[in-house]
């Protein structure tokens, strides 16, 4: 099945496996929300990045280990795009 134009939440998704995945899926034709926990610029870079190369992306601000902020983050991407139908977690447990 094909991911184009659907949209993925990527975890801790801005350095690393985390912005590699991002990458992949978004050129792939995935809108992706990527979530980080503290570099605003990199996740700004990454989405930059990946716009650049024609992908679709938005990096929302979020500690995925704090049970508000997630139904935060989550309320966040339904305004920006109404509904995930994929979730990377690659981050947010230590």
């Amino acid at each position: 099945e094909s991911i184009k134009g659907k949209v993925i939440i990527v975890t801790g998704g801005i350095k690393g496996i985390g912005a590699v995945i991002a990458k992949t899926l978004a050129l792939a034709g995935g809108k992706l929300v990527i979530n980080y926990a503290h570099s605003e610029a990199d996740a700004d870079h990454l989405v930059l990045d990946i716009r650049n190369r024609r992908g679709n992306a938005i990096a929302i601000k979020a500690d995925v280990a704090a049970d508000i902020e997630c139904y935060l983050f989550l309320g966040i991407d339904a305004a920006k795009w109404v509904t995930a139908q994929n979730i990377v977690v690659n981050g947010g447990f230590a």
